[in-house]
């Protein structure tokens, strides 16, 4: 989007505080800080975008002209269709492949015509379809009156007719939408609602944030933006994390590549997975992995997560040379990646590793390929 936003979304990568970001396609930073995003592991949406002009051509109105043309159904269909296309296309031009997850910049992909164009333009694509953002189910309690009417206005603007559109069409959604404020009140307030949004947050839920590192004086919100980044970035984040029980993960449940099997190919010789069990070790053993590690800490899930100690018993019996490395969400640390490289050419393949979701191995992989890019080029 610009510099500033850059930064601070790649910072926040590197710092496990993300799991994901939105790429607007025709933004003027757009292919600019690409190589170091994909480098990440983490997960990009398309942003798609109908109401920001950037001199793309073109359906693109004001939002307030974009809702009550929707609404009245003056939208011209094939217009809308063509937009949702370019950007698709744009998209898998910058990046090489299709998006992770479709959202829209100020949430027009759940407009009616949008949202089927959307659909339409979705069923078309070849393998796994992107997740589809829900905002309908939005977590408030707690929240001022005036946030929970905002979160509750932008909802009812189509999120119900995107979600059982977006079923009908086995397309996935977030269960569960959090982060909708008014963009006041710098760190403090920030870190209130913050409080408040990780207290109810609930297995696979969204957390929307627009973070930027420094200033730009062509945003408005350059100031909160900045206060947003402050507050994630703190130690007290990584404070909250532990206290509610969360790791910061990446939406791979919600993609169809993981429908069908409970490991996730990275590689030939590296696959990821959510919790296991000591009772999968002769699963895992028999789907040809040879090692596995756990990157779960011991406790982080509570007492229905079993011990690694077990898993490592079990693992062994298996035939499996076993690791624990655990590595906290939201935390991951120069060594952590070092370790998990080690590892990695260490033991035997093919290698199996899991934590909560699957996501925080694969951002560990991610970022240890880059490392060992970067020792290359140095």
């Amino acid at each position: 989007m610009n510099p500033a936003v850059d930064a601070g979304v790649l910072g926040l990568l590197r710092l496990g505080r993300l799991s994901a970001t939105s790429l607007l396609v025709d933004g003027p930073s757009a292919a600019r800080n690409l190589p170091a995003l994909l480098g990440t592991g983490a997960q990009v949406g398309l942003h798609l975008n109908l109401t920001e002009s950037f001199g793309q051509p073109g359906l693109c109105l004001p939002l307030r002209a974009l809702i009550q043309a929707a609404y009245l159904r003056r939208l011209p269909p094939q217009a809308v269709r063509d937009a949702v296309d370019r950007q698709l296309r744009r998209f898998q031009a910058l990046t090489g492949r299709l998006p992770d997850y479709v959202d829209g910049h100020q949430h027009v992909h759940q407009l009616p015509l949008v949202r089927d164009a959307l659909l339409e333009a979705l069923a078309a694509l070849p393998g796994p379809r992107p997740w589809l953002r829900d905002t309908g189910r939005p977590r408030t309690a707690g929240l001022p009156w005036a946030l929970r009417l905002k979160a509750r206005v932008i909802a009812g603007l189509g999120a119900g007719g995107l979600r059982r559109r977006a079923r009908a069409a086995g397309l996935r959604q977030n269960p569960g939408f959090l982060g909708v404020y008014d963009f006041k009140g710098g760190a403090q307030a920030y870190q209130a609602w913050m409080s408040l949004w990780l207290a109810q947050c609930q297995d696979g839920d969204e957390l929307m944030c627009h973070p930027a590192l420094g200033p730009d004086a062509a945003d408005a919100l350059s100031a909160q933006r900045q206060a947003e980044y402050a507050v994630l970035a703190s130690a007290r984040m990584a404070d909250w994390l532990a206290e509610y029980h969360l790791t910061i993960e990446g939406a791979a449940p919600l993609q169809g590549t993981d429908m069908n099997s409970p490991y996730r190919a990275l590689t030939a010789d590296l696959s990821v997975s959510p919790q296991l069990q000591p009772a999968d070790m002769r699963a895992v053993a028999d789907a040809g992995f040879k090692s596995l590690i756990i990157n779960r800490p011991d406790g982080e899930g509570g007492a229905e997560q079993p011990l690694s100690a077990d898993v490592l018993e079990a693992a062994r019996a298996a035939g499996l040379q076993a690791r624990y490395q655990p590595v906290v969400s939201g935390a991951i640390t120069a060594a952590d990646v070092a370790e998990f490289g080690r590892l990695l050419h260490e033991l035997p393949g093919p290698v199996l590793a899991f934590c909560r979701s699957g996501g925080r191995c694969t951002q560990l992989f991610q970022l240890a390929q880059e490392a060992e890019r970067n020792q290359a080029q140095g």
